[in-house]
């Protein structure tokens, strides 16, 4: 899997992709419920786990898209900004 973002995407051609993206998820979703409803949890278990990192870098990719145009529209709060950022990210490592 590719972790490197592409900030050079043009953002209608980004929320297109994390729109088809969220579509898959969706689907996914539906088969663990499945699975969980025919009582076949390990194939639910290892739907999640192949998932998983795609779950994780489409979060990332968002919020690092989304902290970008923070960052460059409001320099002048840019450290409320970073000071935002480090605590999501100690959530996250919480």
């Amino acid at each position: 899997m590719n972790y490197k973002i592409n900030f050079n995407e043009p953002i209608p051609q980004m929320i297109d992709r994390l729109l088809q993206e969220h579509d898959k998820f969706e689907i996914s979703f539906e088969k663990i419920e499945k699975f969980v409803n025919e009582n076949e949890i390990k194939q639910a278990i290892t739907t999640i786990n192949d998932m998983s990192e795609s779950i994780i870098r489409h979060a990332v990719e968002e919020e690092a898209r989304i902290m970008r145009v923070i960052m460059q529209k409001a320099k002048e709060d840019s450290a409320d900004s970073i000071r935002i950022m480090q605590e999501h990210n100690w959530l996250l490592i919480f």
